[in-house]
């Protein structure tokens, strides 16, 4: 890590924690937007779009008024609310794909014991003692996997559930 990341660090944190940043090699800190990749130096960035100024090294930035840090802490609020709607959705949105790809999974497996069913009906006399022994054994495996994909089928029930519970327990931040 280099010496300018470093002191960067410190004084966010510092920063943060409404403590007064190092003084010693203080500088601006810029935050560089290259091709997607982001980058903390200090001097400004070679590309005038991606440079943003994050920490400028005046007495008006180490400003530790408590309303200042009451806005921070309502929008750090705000944004935590927000990131976990969005995880809460995004894990709903994807049980819900799970589960459907289940229910075409589970129908596929009965299919195909259907039409196995259905050829040994078409192929085997019924006078044959063994064919009542192949219908049963065919529909034990109707009902075991009728079994696997209820098990799995309620744990993501379970599941969206309890996100579900969590969505609406949640509590937007006052503003």
């Amino acid at each position: 890590m280099s010496a300018a990341r470093a002191l960067a660090l410190i004084a966010a944190l510092t920063s943060a924690l409404a403590l007064p940043p190092p003084t010693q090699g203080a500088a601006n800190v810029y935050r560089c937007v290259d091709k997607g990749a982001v980058t903390y130096q200090d001097m400004p960035c070679g590309t005038p779009d991606g440079a943003k100024l994050v920490l400028p090294d005046s007495p008006a930035a180490r400003s530790s008024n408590p309303e200042d840090l009451d806005q921070l802490r309502k929008r750090v609020d705000a944004m935590t609310y927000e990131r976990r709607q969005r995880e809460i959705a995004t894990e709903l949105a994807d049980i819900e794909r799970r589960l459907a790809a289940l229910n075409r999974d589970q129908a596929s497996e009965i299919v195909a014991l259907k039409e196995r069913q259905q050829y040994i009906a078409s192929t085997v006399p019924s006078y044959q003692w063994d064919r009542g022994a192949m219908d049963q054994a065919i529909a034990d495996e109707m009902k075991a996997v009728a079994a696997k994909y209820r098990a799995r089928t309620d744990a993501a029930q379970r599941r969206i559930v309890q996100l579900r519970n969590e969505q609406a327990a949640l509590t937007p931040p006052p503003r």
